[in-house]
């Protein structure tokens, strides 16, 4: 017996080297991302993406049917608690959305009024989007499809009704798909087929102000000290971010680098929480992940005393900070962290921040929830949810999640992205005002069968706003 197992033996050991040699190289391949990782990785992606682009029926934001039949959809969409105002809403859509007022593609945004009715519909047009692209960059995606993949993310309105419109495609990389100008009748004026994502929004002077970025896939260096190295980066492609000042004509007038500024500023070992060498993680591949900017504000910049008014206050998810950068100098002046976590949608509330807070509240009360922070004392206080929030609301999104405040700044469009809802709130007591829920009638597609079709669908909600007076529209429209 033991000669036979002899005579087997460099059978054996032949087996077990090649055992090692592939858990070697699969160690290195999978943990140290070392070649012939990137490929592999891309054929894994390209695989997918060609699979879903045959299978997909839905837009990606799609969540699923409910159990709301369709007769009861106009009622169910939005639930008034209490008296709030009086201004239309501007409501974001996209593919499949709103069939019932825009048939074929949806409406890429619609403008209700207090009691739900439609008051104003923008077509959604995807084919005319590439048609009017005045700046295309390459994009990992070698199937596209605008009709289910290209998905509007903010809006930002222009006097007399066009709308800016950011998009987003979460089958590409980078996932940021570009900024367009659309008029009332949903026609395409320009598109710029860049890295643009998250909101908009509209500066003083007419111009657009975004989140963008750069793509790199060389590692940066930098010295922290005493012999410590920051290595930040990502071998597949990485994002730097940066802010894009837009005319109104789509023109790019101003960029300035935010990776840059955090990397040349006292913050810059934040990047630490991001920097995994020469791995393959989200946060490593998207280290920032910058998701809002906007003016400082006068009542900030006087509470800071170092910053001007048109300096820009930036949210930073993936290292959970707040920031502002010097639009003359593109340096970076402050850097804020409290107890809130992956946070989106900063902005100023008078000499506050106002805050989307993902992840940083007890897991009883959200755990997202809205928070004042004040950045001079670095004090927070919780907005909403409060003591007076009904029981058992939905308040939870890992991704997104956007404010919109009204003009008089006592009230707050909050879109909960992942609920696929959103609430109108008093931002002084937190109490809930108004309930919208994304719901939709998607029959008319034939996708699915009854009696799963013949309840409302529901979809995620990037945003909600008010409309503001100077943006009007004709009823019916």
């Amino acid at each position: 017996m033991f000669r036979r197992l002899l005579s087997h033996m460099p059978l054996v050991l032949f087996a077990l080297a090649w055992l090692a040699i592939a858990f070697v190289l699969g160690y290195f391949t999978t943990i140290k991302q070392v070649w012939p990782a990137t490929y592999v990785d891309g054929v894994v992606k390209s695989v997918d993406v060609i699979k879903d682009h045959f299978t997909s029926k839905h837009s990606s934001d799609f969540m699923g049917h409910t159990d709301i039949p369709v007769s009861q959809l106009a009622q169910a969409r939005m639930n008034v608690l209490a008296p709030g105002g009086d201004e239309a809403l501007l409501l974001v859509g996209g593919p499949q959305r709103y069939l019932d007022f825009c048939p074929g593609s949806g409406c890429l945004a619609v403008i209700i009024d207090r009691q739900g009715k439609l008051v104003h519909g923008y077509p959604f047009r995807p084919d005319e989007l590439h048609k009017g692209d005045i700046a295309d960059r390459p994009y990992e995606q070698p199937f596209d499809n605008p009709a289910l993949d290209l998905n509007p993310q903010g809006l930002a309105q222009l006097p007399g009704g066009d709308l800016i419109v950011t998009f987003y495609n979460d089958k590409a990389f980078p996932f940021g798909a570009g900024v367009a100008r659309i008029n009332r009748d949903g026609h395409a004026v320009w598109y710029r087929h860049d890295y643009t994502h998250h909101w908009p929004t509209l500066l003083p002077s007419g111009q657009v102000l975004v989140t963008s970025a750069e793509i790199s896939t060389k590692p940066v260096w930098r010295h922290l000290g005493a012999g410590h190295m920051l290595v930040s980066g990502c071998k597949a492609g990485y994002l730097r971010d940066t802010v894009h000042v837009l005319g109104s004509d789509g023109k790019l007038l101003e960029s300035h680098s935010i990776y840059e500024a955090m990397l040349d500023s006292p913050y810059r070992a934040l990047l630490l929480q991001t920097a995994i060498p020469f791995k393959k993680t989200p946060e490593s591949c998207d280290p920032l992940h910058t998701n809002f900017v906007v003016e400082v504000g006068a009542e900030m910049a006087a509470a800071l005393g170092d910053v001007a008014p048109d300096d820009w206050l930036l949210s930073m998810r993936n290292i959970s900070a707040i920031g502002i950068m010097d639009r003359r100098t593109g340096k970076m002046k402050h850097v804020f962290r409290g107890n809130f976590f992956f946070q989106h949608s900063a902005q100023p509330a008078g000499a506050k921040i106002l805050i989307f807070d993902d992840l940083g509240a007890a897991a009883a009360s959200g755990p997202s929830r809205v928070i004042l922070f004040d950045p001079v004392t670095n004090a927070q206080t919780t907005v909403f949810p409060g003591p007076e929030t009904p029981a058992g609301t939905p308040f939870y999104t890992t991704v997104a999640g956007n404010i919109d405040q009204s003009a008089d700044g006592k009230r707050a469009l909050v879109a909960v992205t992942e609920a696929g809802l959103t609430y109108e709130i008093d931002l002084a007591t937190g109490r809930l005002l108004t309930r919208l829920d994304n719901l939709h009638d998607l029959r008319s597609l034939g996708l699915t069968a009854p009696p799963e079709v013949d309840h409302a669908a529901r979809f995620k909600q990037f945003g909600a706003y008010y409309v503001r007076p100077t943006v009007g529209a004709a009823p019916g429209r």
